[in-house]
């Protein structure tokens, strides 16, 4: 995944830190912020993990100061960058530099901050990696040196004819009583003098030219000669070029120690899975076998969406712990024929002999059961890690193993994005089109449906369990394509908003429900319609005084109109969305919060949208199921923050008796779900009957 941003505002006004976010982000990073607008805030943050790359600190809020800050966020070999706002540079700046700030830049010059942003995010991000690759080159050399030490094969380093390394083998071998006793021992004196030209010789060429090679010498042990095969190879140790010698003393040993190396060099050590280069070597093994017109198997990805949260929250170790757990689940559920890897830290991969769609579906619910029926315990703190997993066959059709990979990604993609909880399988027909290919095709399949008049509107009802009875009914959109495959339009929205054509299946949307609003008004005037916009509305200027003009010619009242905001596009598009919100409410429309819960700070959210619903998220409806008595607790006091706000809340994605059970003990006002209805054409559910 691309690399996120973390900053850290410290503004007192809300609004402005909002405008920095923003800039940031139409510089192209993808940002993660913390906002602190006062002392209380800040004192908070000081306990948590926050760890940002960059801290934006305007110059407003009394006794918290640059030096607080730096203070706060300076480790021992690296500093946060701070650029410090302020109204009078000239006057100020020379103190701010003092206290710690890297850059002072005047507070409304939003060029200046991007400029400044950009270059200090990149070394950043580069700082970051370099931590990375320090960690796993200490790791690697780590493992590296266990393997010598416990290696049967005799091993040592020679610096200018002296030993500076040798193994225990190699010890044992010339009888040496220890390192210091081999550090001023020349390796010459270990060889036959008939041999000690041709060692000085190889001595010298791998010091000068850098060369690897193998001889075959005669070696002196006690009073005894031995004869065997070598190999020596320039190694870097301390800055200073050394020669590795390697005696191969027996032909199982050495085979042996190769397979110990192999094993190494394509298994992380923390899991003991593939490497994501190994598996893919596989993956392309498997793709190559079906041109041979062997049975395609599927490779399977499992995506932690949360990893971030996590990270941030308990820091890096619990990641390691959390792999750690994944990857013993997935070795109880997992046979031997199922090759498993870690792509990252936020994914793993299986390749599976499996291509039929039940068992892979079965699969996918075993390896979900088995992570989260055993949560992993950090600090006392239970860790939920939010998985989605994707699926693709390796059939004949693929020629890159980038393209599975890809695939598989799309499909884990796509189920978070629907929070789709079961193994999902790309489809072939959307894996063979990419790119602009795959847009063009849902977008002239989307303007086809509607002229051939293949586009419907499904409705679920939305229970009162208060004992409203009012009708109110969920409206989810359907595609029925030419050969009469039924396609839920959320699967083509990515397509859709990329290709701009996203107004007309919102205007078609509306349309439709607003017609079917007027004729079920006549049974039920008070009935009201939850309608899901795409993204893009938030931006079309045009869409309140449009609508505005379908309620009147079609003498519906906007109050029976609930637009549903999910709160993931509220928190990347927060001012676009604050002032669309206020518009369709003007208009007297209401609001909907969809998928809420998630964000890191969802009370915020609820109290800058002006919303009359709140739709608990999956991940939280998934916590009642599972019993998660921390989850539950913060359900409970999501319900009372929207008690206050006058926000009604909406438990969704209820299945059956057991999980409205559950609901009751909880202060939520509506539910919906598939115990009640599954989504169809029809509007004939008898609310009465749920009171």
């Amino acid at each position: 995944m691309d690399q996120i941003l973390k900053i850290l505002v410290i503004d007192q006004n809300a609004n402005n830190a909002d405008n920095i976010v923003r800039t940031i982000k139409s510089s192209g990073f993808a940002v993660r912020e913390t906002i602190v607008s006062s002392k209380e805030q800040f004192e908070e943050i000081k306990n948590l993990e926050v760890n940002p790359h960059i801290i934006i600190q305007a110059n407003n809020i009394d006794e918290l100061g640059i030096q607080d800050a730096r203070s706060c966020f300076k480790f021992d070999n690296h500093e946060t960058p701070i650029v410090a706002l302020c109204e009078d540079v000239s006057s100020q700046q020379a103190q701010l530099f003092t206290d710690g700030a890297n850059i002072v830049l005047p507070y409304d010059d939003t060029e200046q901050l991007k400029q400044a942003t950009s270059r200090f995010a990149q070394t950043e991000f580069y700082i970051q990696d370099l931590k990375v690759q320090a960690d796993n080159y200490k790791d690697l050399d780590q493992r590296y040196n266990k393997i010598l030490d416990t290696s049967r094969d005799a091993i040592c380093y020679i610096h200018e004819g002296l030993h500076t390394y040798a193994n225990t083998s190699y010890l044992e071998l010339f009888d040496i009583n220890g390192a210091e006793d081999a550090s001023i021992l020349s390796i010459l004196e270990l060889v036959s003098p008939d041999d000690q030209a041709s060692l000085k010789s190889i001595l010298k060429d791998v010091s000068k030219n850098r060369t690897s090679g193998t001889a075959s010498l005669n070696f002196k042990s006690g009073e005894e000669y031995f004869h065997t095969d070598i190999e020596y190879n320039p190694v870097l140790v301390e800055g200073e070029t050394c020669v590795q010698f390697v005696l191969h003393m027996q032909t199982s040993e050495s085979k042996e120690l190769q397979e110990q190396l192999s094993y190494i060099s394509e298994r992380d050590h923390e899991t003991g899975f593939f490497h994501r280069k190994s598996l893919t070597d596989k993956i392309q093994e498997a793709i190559e076998s079906t041109q041979g017109g062997k049975t395609p198997s599927t490779y399977i990805q499992i995506d932690i969406a949360n990893i971030d949260t996590i990270k941030d929250q308990f820091g890096i170790s619990a990641i390691d712990k959390l792999g750690s757990h994944i990857a013993d689940a997935l070795k109880q559920v997992c046979g031997d024929e199922e090759a498993l890897g870690k792509i990252n830290d936020e994914s793993f991969g299986i390749l599976t002999p499996k291509n039929d769609e039940d068992k892979l579906v079965k699969l996918g619910a075993r390896l979900r059961a088995a992570i989260d029926n055993n949560p992993v315990t950090i600090n006392n703190l239970k860790v939920s890690p939010e998985l989605y997993i994707g699926a693709t066959p390796l059939d004949p059709s693929l020629k890159e193993v980038a393209d599975a990979l890809s695939a598989a990604k799309s499909a884990c993609d796509y189920a978070w994005e629907n929070e789709i909880q079961e193994l999902y399988i790309f489809a072939k027909e959307s894996r063979s089109l990419t790119g602009t290919l795959l847009d063009q095709k849902w977008t002239q399949e989307l303007q086809d449906a509607i002229r051939e008049n293949r586009l419907l509107l499904l409705f679920q009802p939305v229970v009162s369990i208060t004992g409203k009875t009012e009708d109110r009914y969920q409206v989810y959109t359907q595609l029925v394509s030419k050969e009469g495959a039924k396609i839920s339009v959320a699967e083509l929205l990515p397509s859709i908003e990329r290709s701009g054509v996203s107004a007309m299946l919102d205007r078609w949307v509306v349309t439709t429900a607003i017609k079917k609003l007027a004729e079920h008004g006549d049974k039920s005037p008070d009935s009201q319609f939850f309608i899901k916009l795409t993204t893009g509305a938030l931006n079309d200027q045009q869409f309140a005084p449009w609508l505005e003009k379908q309620c009147q010619s079609n003498n519906v009242d906007p109050f029976r109109l609930v637009f549903d905001m999910r709160e993931e596009s509220i928190v990347s598009h927060l001012k676009d969305a604050r002032e669309f919100a206020t518009r369709l409410k003007q208009l007297g429309c209401q609001i909907a919060i969809d998928a809420f819960g998630i964000s890191q700070e969802p009370e915020k959210i609820l109290s800058m949208i002006p919303s009359s619903y709140l739709k608990l998220s999956f991940q939280l409806m998934a916590s009642l199921k599972n019993g998660d008595k921390e989850r539950i607790e913060d359900i409970k006091h999501i319900c009372e923050q929207a008690k206050q706000k006058n926000t009604m809340t909406i438990a969704p994605f209820v299945e059956s008796a057991e999980a409205l059970s559950q609901i009751w003990s909880i202060n939520i006002d509506f539910v919906s779900g598939d115990f009640f209805r599954e989504p169809n054409e029809n509007l004939g559910y008898d609310f009465s009957s749920a009171a």
